[in-house]
């Protein structure tokens, strides 16, 4: 039901680091990971949550109410990971109250949501919010619906933000870019329901109430 390869119940913490692989899991919510209420899941120095599928929702990674999630480092990565339901988030699925951080090269790269939205990235809810930051790369992702790297809604709060390294403060360099390239909206016309559909790279949604 939550968490595939991993669960991280309440209040716990889970680090993933020196190339760990969560590699072919499944499950309903986090096909991958799940990190459960108050909650913290720690994945970097090239580490990677890889090809695991969510029949619901999360396909690498579910984030629950109070949870927080950062991924670091260059060789990080949440990639080709599946979501199958309509609540999306091939990538990772952040809830309310639940964050999420891309830092220092880690990726985000070529999930899918087959009947949703949030290619990447889903985040939805009160006190939600999903951070890009450094050289953070969302690349390749797919949505049916909505967002196909990333889908806010419901007051989730997205930060995109390059940062000069050490490097580039003492030289000419630009700063470190977050870069989206390559994602994408791709609406099953058969199944074509009334609706709104787009956001390529990223989709934002008002607070329906």
């Amino acid at each position: 039901e939550w968490g595939g390869g991993v669960l991280a119940y309440t209040r716990s913490t889970l680090t993933l680091t020196d190339n760990t692989v969560l590699y072919e899991n499944e499950a309903q919510l986090g096909g991958g990971a799940h990190a459960y209420v108050d909650s913290t899941l720690v994945v970097a120095d090239g580490a990677r949550i890889e090809r695991n599928a969510a029949s619901v929702s999360g396909g690498g990674a579910y984030l629950n109410a109070g949870a927080d999630a950062t991924f670091e480092g260059e060789n990080t990565a949440v990639e080709n990971n599946v979501a199958r339901d309509i609540d999306g988030g091939g990538g990772i699925a952040v809830l309310a109250g639940a964050s999420a951080v891309f830092t220092n090269g880690a990726a985000l790269r070529a999930n899918r949501a087959e009947r949703g939205g949030g290619g990447g990235a889903t985040c939805a809810g009160a006190g939600a919010s999903l951070a890009f930051r450094g050289d953070a790369v969302v690349s390749e992702n797919v949505a049916a619906t909505r967002g196909g790297g990333v889908l806010a809604s419901r007051g989730c709060v997205v930060e995109i933000e390059g940062s000069p390294s050490e490097a580039d403060l003492s030289s000419s360099r630009s700063s470190r870019s977050v870069v989206f390239s390559g994602n994408s909206v791709q609406v099953d016309e058969e199944r074509c329901r009334p609706g709104v559909f787009g956001g390529g790279a990223v989709a934002l949604e008002p607070n329906i109430d």
